[in-house]
């Protein structure tokens, strides 16, 4: 019985999969693009849509800022630093990353937490997820 009803939850979620990407590929590439990853231009999309930590940043900064800001936080990051290793980024103290938040031009509401959030996921991917944001 139990085998039964695994086996159905899994086509249904493979049905529910398949409705969402049929759904997906009706949605014109442009509105794709500006609709769901809302970052201030075209550059911080295609960091957040190809980059999994920059995208990991992003939906865990969502708390009470624009949207925008927050999709572009990671660029931001990454243009400051050069690059957007977790692992090299795991290895920096909160009062470095809150410097380097409060030169950005525009900074998460939670500006003391911040920090701490950037670091601990930074740290999770790297020690627990081999620096490999994807396996999260």
């Amino acid at each position: 019985m139990a085998r039964a009803q695994l086996g159905s939850n899994g086509n249904r979620e493979a049905k529910i999969v398949k409705r969402l990407l049929d759904f997906w590929e009706q949605i014109p590439r442009d509105d794709r693009e500006t609709s769901l990853i809302p970052g201030l231009g075209p550059e911080v999309r295609e960091l957040v849509r190809t980059n999994p930590f920059a995208f990991l940043l992003a939906a865990s900064f969502d708390r009470g800022t624009k949207t925008e800001i927050i999709w572009t936080l990671p660029y931001w990051l990454q243009q400051a630093l050069g690059h957007s290793d977790p692992c090299y980024i795991a290895q920096m103290s909160e009062d470095d990353m809150r410097a380097l938040l409060k030169q950005r031009p525009k900074k998460p509401r939670y500006i003391n937490d911040a920090p701490y959030t950037i670091l601990s996921l930074a740290r999770m991917v790297c020690d627990e997820f081999h620096g490999d944001a994807t396996r999260l």
